[in-house]
């Protein structure tokens, strides 16, 4: 396995920055990733030890469309379930059985919980 780095990045185009820790301890370089739009707000992202999750608001220009990804150890997203249309900050999580994700998030001014089932989608 990898650590993976995901950066909340205030470049112009508004995109995640994404890095890793190389075997030898070291640090890859750090790329803008264009399948992962975010208004530098604050992400999640979890591993069921096969895929990653991911957790954010799928906007460019302001903290909407809050959506989870499920991505491929290549790294190609595999699958994406919108949460919200009001987004904010989120954290996700796998149980321990891999059977469900647990996403908190900010909606409006309260915090919100979901709960996700997954199997070959996510639902």
């Amino acid at each position: 396995g990898r650590i993976i780095a995901s950066i909340r990045h205030e470049n112009e185009e508004r995109y995640r920055a994404v890095g890793y820790i190389t075997p030898d301890g070291g640090f890859s370089d750090v790329h803008i990733d264009k399948g992962l739009p975010d208004p530098v707000c604050c992400a999640g992202i979890s591993s069921d030890g096969d895929y990653l999750y991911f957790s954010n608001c799928e906007s460019c220009d302001s903290r909407r469309k809050l959506t989870v990804k499920k991505i491929t150890p290549d790294g190609v997203i595999s699958d994406k379930l919108h949460i919200s249309d009001i987004g904010g900050y989120s954290d996700i999580c796998v149980s321990s059985d891999k059977n469900f994700a647990f996403l908190l998030y900010e909606y409006e001014k309260n915090l919100k919980f979901a709960r996700l089932q997954l199997n070959n989608s996510l639902q």
